[in-house]
Formats: structure tokens, C-alpha cells, sequence
């Protein structure tokens, strides 16, 4: 800010194709970047960046892949609406492994996941812990489940108990 762009340090990009865009999400710790570069393919590719240094690719995964957040390094994923996965020492593993419900959107608040579902046609929300396990169900008010600032879901910070979230439906425009 208040320098022109043409002094602005490109720190990542660089040669990229045109017709891709990227995410970046700072860690809650802010020591590093994770950058979600999609296109028009299917397959999203993943970056982590420490602040000061360059950006390593996530090899391993292919398709659809959300960031949700990082705790002591390790990085944590939605992945194909299918499975959360997390990201440690070089390697994918499951947290949530697939199951027949899709995961329509999941959060990381307060050290737990946050996963919405549908099942038999209605959403289901649970709390699951870093190692897979229910915790809880969640009993939301029925409609859209939207979080702040925008798309559905719950919103917080990893490290705080607060979720936040409205519920909009065809009646009520929203809570």
C-alpha cells in the first residue's frame, strides 16, 4: 500500500497459465502460505510456502483439495468432498477416510472439525476430533448453513471455541 504495484515482489506465480487461480490462505500461526492453484482441469494442485522462503509443491493427490487449516505444521484438507486428509513430514493420510456420505463442507474451529453431510436427503453435522473420531453431533436449525464472510459452512480459527455460521432457507433469509 501506497507504493506503485510495479515495486510489489512477486513471491509466487510466476509463468503460470492464464486461465488459473489461486488461493492463498495464511496459517492461523502466520508462518506460512498455502496457495490453491486451480484451472480449468479438475485437479487442484497445492503449495506450502514458509514467509521467507520459496514454495514447495504437495505431491501425491489429485482432484478437488480445500484448505482447512494447520496445526504444529501439519496441514489439513478437504479432498474431493469425500475425505479430510492431513499433511505431515511429506505424506497424506486420512483423517475422516471416505464413506458414502459426501462431505458437503467442513471447518476447523476449536481443535475439531467441523463436517457437514447429507444423509437421506437432509444435512447432518458432526464435531470430529484431529484423530478421526465423532465427537458430537451438531443439531443445527434446518435451511442453508452459510459461514462468514461467505460460502456454506461454519467459520472460526483453529485455536478458538467460537464457530460462526447463519441459516438462511426459502422462508427466513437468514439468522
Amino acid at each position: 500500500l501506497g507504493s506503485p504495484q510495479t515495486e510489489d515482489r512477486l513471491i509466487f506465480g510466476e509463468g503460470s497459465e492464464e486461465d488459473r487461480w489461486f488461493s492463498p490462505h495464511v496459517a492461523e500461526d502466520g508462518t506460512l502460505v498455502v496457495v490453491s492453484a486451480r484451472g480449468t482441469a479438475k485437479d487442484h494442485e497445492v503449495f506450502r510456502m514458509k514467509l521467507d522462503g520459496p514454495a514447495t509443491k504437495l505431491e501425491g493427490l489429485s482432484g478437488a483439495i480445500s484448505y482447512l487449516g494447520s496445526r504444529g505444521g501439519v496441514l489439513f484438507f478437504l479432498a474431493d468432498r469425500s475425505r479430510i486428509l492431513r499433511w505431515a513430514d511429506g505424506r497424506w493420510s486420512d483423517v475422516v477416510p471416505a464413506s458414502s456420505e459426501a462431505i458437503d463442507h467442513a471447518a476447523l474451529v476449536g481443535d475439531h472439525f467441523i463436517v457437514a453431510s447429507v444423509k437421506d436427503a437432509g444435512p447432518q453435522f458432526r464435531v470430529v476430533s484431529f484423530d478421526g473420531k465423532r465427537v458430537r453431533a451438531l443439531d443445527v436449525p434446518p435451511g442453508n448453513v452459510w459461514g462468514p464472510p461467505w460460502g456454506p459452512g461454519f467459520a472460526g480459527q483453529r485455536s478458538s471455541p467460537l464457530a460462526f455460521f447463519s441459516v438462511s432457507g426459502l422462508a427466513d433469509a437468514g439468522s
